[in-house]
C-alpha cells in the first residue's frame, strides 16, 4: 500500500475529466480515479459483476472500506453459488472479509475468509493469499472470543489540530514541545484539474498553549522527491529521514539520508552507505536506538525494507552504523510473510513498537510492541486498547508511559477523499491499568541488587506452551523495575536472569504484601550439571533438548532440573513446564520410546510418607503427559522415596548438607524401551 512508504498517492482527478481506462488507473495505483468512473458504470449496469468487482477493489485499495463492503455485497448476490465465478473473483472474498474486519464485524468476516479457503482457484497467488486468510480466520476468532472481556481504556485519544485533509504521518518528538511530522499541507489539490503531484515535506509544530501553525522543518524539502519519516538520535544531534519517488513502473523507491547538527544548523543530508540503501529496493522509516558496546552507548538504526533476505513484504532491519557491518534482519519473532513497518525503539524499556498487517490483530495494521534489541526479540504483544479495525501505525512516546502519538485512518479522521482515505496524527494520554514496581535482589551471603533481570507476564492457563511468557522489560542498574498488567486478570510475574533460578510469582499473592514497592529475591541456579559430576554410582545427565538429540541407550537416566514441588505437596509448579515441554516433544518425536518417571526425596520425614509423596509426584507428571496426548502404556510412575540417594543428606560431622538434600530431592526420567 502506497501510504506505508510515504503517505497517500495524491494524484487526483475530477469527475469532469474524459473517460479513461480503468485498467490504466489500476496500473498507476490511482484507485480514487478508478472508483469515480466505476461508481457510474456499476450504477448504469447493475448486473455487471465485473463492474462491481472492480469497484469493490478500487474502494478497498483506497481504504474506503464502507464503499468496498457495499460493492462486494452486491457482487456476492450476483454470482451466487456459481463455482466458476466464485473462483474467478476469489480476491473479492478475501478483500470483503478484510473490509468487514476494518469495521470490526468479525463474525461476518470470518465467514468470508472461511469461504475463501474452500475455493479452488488456480491463480499463482492463491496459495499465499490462503495463508493470509487462515491467519485472519484465527484473528477473527481471537477478537470474537475477547469481545466479552473488558479491554481497559488505558489511552485517552484525540486527533491533533494540525492535521490537514490529506495524510499527516511520521510524527517524531524533537523535545516535549516540538513535533516533526510529514504532510503535503496542500488544500488546493481537489480544486485543480488533471493530474498533479505534490511532494510530501517535513514540518515542525510547537505545542505551547495550543499548536502553532506548522512550518517547514530545516532545508530538507525536495522539489521532486517526497521527504518523510524523520527520526532523531538519542542525543538529538543526528537526524535521519527518507527521500522517496516513483519510478516509471509506479513503484516507490525510498532511500535514507542523514544530517548532523552543527551549532544551530543542520548539515547537508548525506545518503547512507549502500549497505543500508540497497539499490532497486525501498529503504525507509528509520528509527534510532542504542546498543551497549564496550561500556559505551552507540547508535543503532532500525529501518524498513523490501530487500531480498526478508521474511515477507516489508521487514524491519537494523544497522550498527559502523560502516563495516551489513544490515541484519530483525528476525522471525518480529517479521512475517506480511508487512512490518513504522518502528520506534523505546530505549528506556528496551521495547520496539511497530505495526504489522499479519500478526494477529483487529484488522489492517495493528500496533505491537516487543521486548528485546537487534535481532533478539520476545513475542510481540498487541496494544489492543489503542488499535482499531483500520490502519494504526507510527506509535511513539512523548513521555515514557505518559503520553505520545500514533497515526490512523480510523473513522473520525480528517479525510478529503473518502471517510478513511487519509492518515491523521492522534495524541494520547496513557494511564496503565495497573502497575507493579519494585527491586530485584540476590538471595546470597552478600546481598545486592541485580540489573538486567528480565521480567514478563504469563497467564495462568497457558503455561504449558513453551513461549507463553510475554517479556516486557528488565531491571535498571539499581535493580528497579516497572511493569504494567491488567488488574482484571490474575497472572504470573516471571523473573529471569542467567545464573539464577527463574521465578513465577502470582500477582494476586504479590499484592498481599500491601507495599508500593515489591522486593523480589532471586536464588542462584543450583547448577545440576556441575554438581552431578562424580556424584553417586549412576551416570545421570540433565534433561535438555541437546542431550536428547544425542544417541540414547536403554537405561539412560536424566534429571529434570526444574521440576519443583512445594513442601509436602504434589502439584506441578509453573517453573516445571519448561522441562515438561522438552520431555513431551521428545516422546512425540520418538513414538516407540517408553520411560519411567521416578520420584525421589531426601530423608526428612518418615520413610513410608516419603515413598507415598514421591509416588504422588511421579503420578502427577504422568497425568500431565497423558493429558498432553502421550499413550499411558509408554509411561511408568515409580515413587522411590528416600531409598535411592545420590548424595549425603548430612556431612560427616552430622550437620545438614543442603546441596546433598537438593540432589536427592529429584525427578528422574529413565529410558525403558527404545523400539
Amino acid at each position: 500500500m502506497m501510504f506505508i512508504v510515504f503517505g497517500l498517492n495524491l494524484k487526483v482527478y475530477t469527475q469532469d475529466m474524459p473517460d479513461r481506462s480503468v485498467r490504466e488507473f489500476f496500473r498507476k495505483n490511482d484507485h480514487y480515479s478508478a472508483a469515480l468512473i466505476l461508481e457510474s458504470k456499476a450504477a448504469n449496469h447493475p448486473k455487471d459483476h465485473k463492474a462491481w468487482y472492480d469497484l469493490g477493489n478500487a474502494h478497498y485499495h483506497s481504504r474506503n472500506h464502507t464503499g468496498a463492503i457495499v460493492a462486494y455485497e452486491r457482487l456476492m448476490k450476483l454470482i451466487g453459488q456459481e463455482k466458476t465465478l466464485k473462483n474467478k473473483y476469489y480476491k473479492a472474498f478475501y478483500y470483503y472479509g478484510s473490509s468487514l474486519m476494518a469495521e470490526e464485524r468479525y463474525e461476518q468476516a470470518k465467514r468470508l475468509f472461511f469461504e475463501f479457503t474452500r475455493l479452488k482457484s488456480g491463480a499463482a497467488d492463491f496459495r499465499t493469499m490462503k495463508r493470509w486468510a487462515n491467519q485472519r480466520l484465527k484473528a477473527c476468532d481471537l477478537r470474537m472470543n475477547s469481545a466479552d472481556k473488558t479491554i481497559l481504556s488505558e489511552y485517552d485519544i484525540s486527533p491533533l489540530a494540525i492535521n490537514s485533509g490529506y495524510s499527516d504521518f511520521g510524527p517524531v518528538w524533537m523535545d516535549k514541545n516540538r513535533l516533526i511530522f510529514t504532510s503535503t499541507r496542500s488544500d488546493s489539490v481537489l480544486n485543480r484539474e488533471g493530474a498533479f503531484h505534490y511532494p510530501n515535506k517535513l514540518f515542525i509544530a510547537n505545542r505551547q498553549n495550543g499548536w502553532s501553525e506548522p512550518a517547514e522543518f530545516g532545508s530538507f524539502a525536495h522539489n521532486i522527491h517526497h521527504t518523510a519519516n524523520g527520526t532523531f538520535s538519542a542525543d538529538r544531534l543526528k537526524f535521519a529521514f527518507t527521500y522517496c519517488q516513483e519510478n516509471k513502473q509506479q513503484e516507490v523507491r525510498c532511500s535514507i539520508y542523514l544530517s548532523e547538527k552543527r551549532g544551530k544548523t543542520w548539515s547537508t543530508p548525506v545518503k547512507l552507505k549502500e549497505g543500508i540503501n540497497k539499490k532497486g529496493y525501498t529503504n525507509t522509516q528509520p528509527a534510532f536506538g542504542l546498543r551497549r558496546y564496550k561500556r559505551q552507548d552507540r547508535d543503532v538504526l532500525y529501518f524498513v525494507s523490501d530487500r531480498p533476505g526478508g521474511k515477507g513484504g516489508y521487514d524491519i532491519w537494523y544497522s550498527l552504523l559502523d560502516g563495516k557491518t551489513e544490515p541484519v534482519n530483525c528476525g522471525s519473532a518480529l517479521n512475517t510473510i506480511g508487512n512490518e513497518v513504522t518502528p520506534f525503539y523505546d530505549q528506556e524499556a528496551k521495547e520496539l513498537y511497530f505495526s504489522s498487517d499479519f500478526h494477529y490483530g483487529k484488522g489492517g495494521y495493528d500496533i505491537f510492541k516487543a521486548y528485546g534489541t537487534l535481532k533478539s526479540w520476545k513475542r510481540p504483544v498487541n496494544l489492543e486498547a489503542i488499535n482499531s479495525g483500520y490502519d494504526d501505525i507510527y506509535f511513539s512516546w512523548r513521555v515514557h508511559l505518559g503520553n505520545g502519538t500514533f497515526v490512523s485512518n480510523r473513522t473520525g479522521s480528517k479525510s478529503a477523499l473518502n471517510p478513511n482515505c487519509c492518515d491523521d496524527i492522534y495524541y494520547f494520554d496513557y494511564t496503565p491499568a495497573s502497575l507493579l514496581e519494585g527491586v530485584v535482589t540476590k538471595k546470597d551471603s552478600i546481598p545486592g541488587v541485580l540489573e538486567r533481570v528480565q521480567l514478563g507476564l504469563a497467564d495462568l492457563e497457558h503455561l504449558e506452551i513453551p513461549d507463553s511468557v510475554h517479556w516486557f522489560t528488565e531491571t535498571d542498574e539499581d535493580g528497579r523495575f516497572r511493569i504494567e498488567y491488567n488488574s482484571g486478570q490474575d497472572a504470573y510475574l516471571v523473573v529471569k536472569k542467567p545464573g539464577y533460578e527463574t521465578h513465577y510469582l502470582k500477582i494476586s499473592e504479590l499484592k498481599k504484601q500491601n507495599s508500593d514497592s515489591l522486593a523480589i529475591l532471586m536464588v542462584e541456579d543450583f547448577q545440576w550439571r556441575q554438581k552431578l559430576q562424580g556424584v553417586g554410582e549412576k551416570d545421570i545427565k540433565v534433561l535438555s533438548e541437546e542431550v536428547l538429540n544425542q544417541p540414547i541407550e536403554v537405561g539412560a537416566t536424566f534429571i529434570m532440573e526444574h521440576i519443583y514441588f512445594d513442601f509436602n505437596e504434589a502439584h506441578i509448579k509453573p517453573e516445571a513446564f519448561e522441562d515438561l515441554a522438552v520431555l513431551k516433544q521428545f516422546l512425540e518425536n520418538n513414538p516407540k520410546v517408553s520411560i519411567e518417571i521416578g520420584g525421589h526425596t531426601d530423608n526428612m520425614g518418615g520413610e513410608e510418607h516419603n515413598r507415598l509423596l514421591s509416588q504422588s509426584r511421579a503420578d502427577v507428571i504422568v497425568e500431565y503427559l497423558v493429558e498432553a496426548g502421550i499413550d499411558p502404556q509408554r509411561l511408568k510412575a515409580v515413587g522411590y522415596g528416600e531409598s535411592e540417594p545420590i548424595a549425603d543428606n548430612q556431612f560427616e560431622d552430622g550437620t545438614d548438607n543442603p546441596d546433598g538434600r537438593q540432589l536427592n530431592r529429584r525427578t528422574e526420567i529413565r529410558i525403558l524401551r527404545l523400539e
